[in-house]
């Protein structure tokens, strides 16, 4: 199945060239071509995974209330969404080309101060949102008489957690830090997504660290990665960073942290892409924050095999 992949990857380089021109490095595509993997099924070992970012499928426009969308997450065929600055859960419904919220949700009680809601993500049936500063919120029973608590990660503002998503391989949250990796002697452009462990309620070592100089090396592109989300492939189980700040791009890594591919994001196209996550067969979601009061959106990017 080797030799087909390789197969499969010259004729998608042959028909990329095939107009004269030469291959932008910024051409926002992501190429993956797996190899045999156990969730898939041997006489299709040799997948293609291609995701567009300047051509999604389909663009819906957020409700009032998610201007400043901040994450996304899919639960058992909805999603849920947050923006980031009042702690409310936003179960919307997808049918079509129409958009609705079915329910909202508030997890947390503040007063007489700001939160920064940055991500939210589901594991089995418990929702975790996160903020800025560091703070976990777990939801329980969220179809029903939602309770929620606060839980302490150790991170803090200064580390600006804005990525979270569940790792369905070791069952822990991964979380990702836009700003300082809270890491002794590390460059100020190392990033590190750290691994939470929800049984013991404690923040693991890190789970990976980003190099600038292994993302520029691989592109051939300046990158300054500012993670503004995290998401788990559900099949690949690679590990999809969105970046806003800075750079605007889409990055994958493997699980041991090797770059796969940088992938660029048209600035017209997303505003500020802020959140991101993944359908259980794969197909993707982006959410972006609106600009100068128009709405937020949220675009659609189909699995193509």
């Amino acid at each position: 199945m080797k030799n087909n992949s390789w197969y499969l990857l010259l004729l998608f380089v042959m028909a990329a060239c095939s107009d004269g021109n030469t291959v932008d490095t910024k051409d926002p595509v992501v190429i993956k071509i797996t190899e045999t993997d156990s969730v898939i099924p041997q006489e299709t070992s040799a997948v293609q995974y291609a995701f567009n970012l300047n051509e999604p499928d389909k663009t819906w426009e957020l409700p009032k209330g998610l201007e400043e969308v901040s994450g996304n997450t899919w639960a058992n065929g909805q999603l849920i969404l947050i923006e980031d600055e009042r702690p409310v859960l936003y179960i919307i419904e997808t049918i079509g080309d129409e958009m609705k919220v079915q329910k909202k949700i508030s997890f947390a009680k503040v007063a007489g101060e700001n939160i920064d809601i940055e991500e939210v993500t589901i594991a089995g049936e418990v929702i975790y949102a996160i903020s800025g500063d560091g703070r976990l919120f777990e939801i329980n029973d969220w179809k029903g008489s939602p309770q929620f608590r606060e839980l302490k990660t150790g991170l803090s503002k200064s580390n600006n957690t804005e990525g979270l998503c569940f790792d369905p391989e070791t069952k822990k949250l991964l979380i990702a830090c836009k700003d300082d990796s809270g890491l002794e002697d590390e460059k100020k452009s190392t990033k590190v997504i750290y691994s939470y462990n929800p049984e013991t309620e404690k923040t693991e070592g890190p789970f990976l660290k980003i190099e600038q100089d292994d993302l520029e090396s691989f592109s051939g592109e300046k990158i300054k990665l500012n993670p503004s989300s995290i998401a788990v492939h559900p099949i690949t189980k690679e590990i999809y960073v969105l970046s806003s700040k800075g750079s605007k791009c889409l990055v994958v890594l493997s699980r041991e942290g090797a770059v796969r591919s940088v992938n660029f994001i048209n600035d017209d196209l997303m505003h500020q892409p802020e959140g991101i996550c993944f359908s259980d067969k794969g197909d993707m979601y982006l959410s972006s924050e609106g600009k100068k009061g128009n709405p937020g959106k949220l675009f659609l990017y189909s699995i193509k095999q």
